[in-house]
């Protein structure tokens, strides 16, 4: 969550139950590094509801 979230990209948890968890991703940073490292594992698949 915390990589889509830096990019820019809104993010609708799955869990509510969760929700203190999910409000930790603004504790931190991922550096530039990181968001590289994460960017590498893009497959080119697009992924929802109305895909296939």
């Amino acid at each position: 969550m915390r990589f889509l979230t830096q990019l820019g990209i809104s993010v609708i948890p799955k869990a509510s139950r969760a929700l203190k968890q999910n409000l930790e991703i603004f504790d931190f940073v991922l550096d530039s590094k990181d968001l590289w490292q994460l960017k590498q594992l893009d497959r080119n698949k697009i992924f929802s509801w109305d895909s296939p």
